[in-house]
């Protein structure tokens, strides 16, 4: 398991290993659930999303990794080693990305993600479905700060995507 170095006291963003599975399968429940006010996604029998985000992660395609505040859990993310939008091998996609509501607008995120920008170097795409305005805001702000402002941004409606795109270098 590798762990990124904080960049500051307290958040720590690890590689998550097969056993912490259930806990991702837990946070993604969170995650589905604020989707659905802006794409329709319904609950199964058991009363859960159950959706399978998971797939592909330790086998070389995806890395998924969690986020500790302080030693509490704070959010996980998934890295793609391609490009969803068309399939380069040199290019990393913030597949998913997900900060608990109660540790937002406290830098976490924004901690979190340049941490896994720099552990990754060169080409980053970073997609929003479209209707998600304050990811937009969120990754727009992070990508500025982080690329000092040297990224491409396109909206994207077609059959790969339906929402925004951004690239830089790392």
């Amino acid at each position: 398991m590798r762990t990124l170095r904080p960049s500051s006291v307290g958040l720590i963003v690890s590689e998550a290993v097969r056993d912490q599975l259930p806990v991702l399968r837990n946070l993604s429940e969170f995650y589905v659930y604020e989707f659905t006010a802006i794409s329709p996604m319904n609950l199964n029998d058991r009363g859960r999303f159950d959706y399978d985000f998971w797939a592909g992660c330790w086998d070389g395609e995806r890395t998924p990794y969690l986020f500790h505040l302080d030693d509490r859990l704070a959010g996980f993310a998934i890295v793609a080693h391609r490009s969803y939008l068309n399939g380069a091998p040199d290019v990393r996609d913030v597949a998913e990305f997900f900060v608990l509501r109660g540790y937002r607008r406290q830098g976490i995120g924004t901690r979190a993600a340049t941490q896994l920008f720099a552990q990754w170097r060169g080409t980053w795409e970073v997609r929003q479905q479209a209707g998600n305005e304050i990811a937009r805001a969120f990754w727009r702000h992070v990508i500025t700060v982080y690329a000092d402002g040297k990224f491409n941004e396109h909206a994207i409606q077609d059959d790969r995507w339906h929402g925004w795109v951004q690239r830089f270098g790392s």
